[in-house]
């Protein structure tokens, strides 16, 4: 039976979505959960709506981690997650002798401080802003008995992988995406954050895609409704 117009469409957008999302796959993986080693404060002193940057230890740990099959976390990334503080991330001017606060904007468009790179094991990740996710930064204000938080992503890619063992330099060039949240039990509390990693990036899909996919379900929609 040959295929209708409006079903074409659709299987087109699916198709391209499918593959894209394969060939994301095809890259190795790796994600790092970390934890910090100092304190954290925001420029407002309480989190609020007007909160324009936050300030982290410039040293941190990695407290969890996960890679492809094939890859050892110790052996090809120099990262050992199982040990506590046994593998540190460097924000920007910091290094097993120096540990310098760094700052971090919270503001869509602040420009402030971006750039910047972080270092874990044999690898280096160049963020070189904020994510276009129209939630980051979201920022929820502190109150006197509610909890106040700050979320947001930063984009980058993989710039230096030194590894010994990875032949071809496996995770050089992939993109990464950074997670982080800050939270504050409620105003005059401490403010502590966590950060995230995922290599390769989630790919987020192009607005060209989508709305090619959204024209097949609006035409298949519309082909049910012409038959009932």
């Amino acid at each position: 039976m040959p295929v209708k117009p409006f079903t074409k469409l659709l299987l087109s957008a699916t198709v391209a979505l499918a593959a894209g999302t394969s060939a994301a796959s095809a890259e190795p993986m790796l994600t790092l959960g970390i934890t910090g080693n100092g304190a954290y404060s925001v420029d407002t002193v309480n989190i609020e709506s007007t909160t324009s940057n936050k300030t982290i230890p410039g040293l941190e740990f990695v407290s969890s981690a996960a890679t492809s099959p094939g890859v050892s976390l110790a052996t090809d990334l120099n990262i050992n997650p199982n040990t506590p503080n046994n593998t540190p991330v460097y924000f920007p001017g910091n290094s097993s002798s120096t540990t310098t606060a760094f700052t971090l904007p919270t503001r869509a468009g602040d420009a402030s401080n971006v750039p910047f790179t972080v270092d874990v094991g044999y690898l280096t990740f160049s963020f070189t802003g904020l994510s276009i996710n129209p939630y980051s930064p979201l920022i929820v204000a502190s109150g006197t008995a509610t909890a106040g938080a700050i979320s947001e992503q930063f984009v980058g890619s993989v710039t230096a992988d030194s590894s010994p063992t990875l032949i071809g330099q496996t995770f050089l060039g992939a993109s990464v995406l950074l997670s982080e949240t800050c939270t504050q039990s409620s105003t005059g509390a401490l403010v502590t954050c966590s950060e995230s990693t995922i290599t390769p990036a989630p790919q987020i899909p192009e607005p060209a895609s989508m709305a090619l996919l959204g024209a097949g379900l609006f035409g298949l929609g519309m082909a049910r409704r012409r038959r009932s």
